[in-house]
C-alpha cells in the first residue's frame, strides 16, 4: 500500500529538497490527507517547523550556542 506524499518541499539549512515519499510525521503536525508546501529543518538539532519566521529565528539562537562535547584529537 503506498502512502500520498504529505511534505512537498524540506527546507534543510540552505538546500531546498523536493520529497518523493510520505514522511512519517506525528499527525497533529501534518494532518492526514494534507500536502504542506515547505517544512524547515533546523541543520544543527533537527527541530523542524511549518513556519519560516519561526525557524530563522531559532537558527540564529542554535548557531549562537556552542557546541557541548570534548574535540577530538585535541589534549
Amino acid at each position: 500500500m503506498a502512502y500520498p506524499r504529505n511534505i512537498d518541499h524540506v527546507v534543510f539549512g540552505q538546500y531546498d529538497i523536493v520529497t518523493w515519499f510520505n514522511s512519517p510525521y506525528p499527525p497533529e503536525f501534518v494532518p492526514p490527507n494534507t500536502l504542506l508546501p515547505k517544512l524547515f529543518v533546523c541543520p544543527r538539532c533537527f527541530k523542524y517547523t511549518t513556519n519560516q519566521n519561526a525557524a530563522a529565528g531559532h537558527q540564529v539562537v542554535s548557531f549562537s550556542v556552542s557546541s557541548v562535547g570534548l574535540i577530538v584529537g585535541v589534549l
